[in-house]
């Protein structure tokens, strides 16, 4: 469970929060106000989920397996990256 709120979502680059669950297609942050020395966060834009630092994620994945756990990569500060299509749909 992350215990962390993070308000670190840039409004003006992200998706609004789809009703009911408040989802959010496009998260974008802002470098400056997340913390990468913690293994997870919550957005107070979408109570619900959980984001992951890549290297906590990376710790997941060799602990419970690749197998085992599914990774969607939403957002990064390199522009050629690109995240998964749809985050938060499952």
């Amino acid at each position: 469970m992350a215990e962390h709120v993070v308000d670190g979502l840039d409004p003006e680059q992200s998706s609004e929060p789809r009703m009911p669950r408040r989802e959010i297609e496009r998260a974008v942050f802002r470098p400056d106000a997340l913390r990468p020395h913690l293994p997870a966060f919550r957005v107070s834009e979408s109570f619900w989920a959980v984001y992951w630092n890549g290297w906590a994620a990376d710790l997941l994945c060799d602990l419970i397996g690749e197998d085992n756990l599914e990774l969607r990569f939403v957002w990064s500060t390199d522009p050629e990256a690109k995240p998964h299509r749809a985050p938060m749909g499952f």
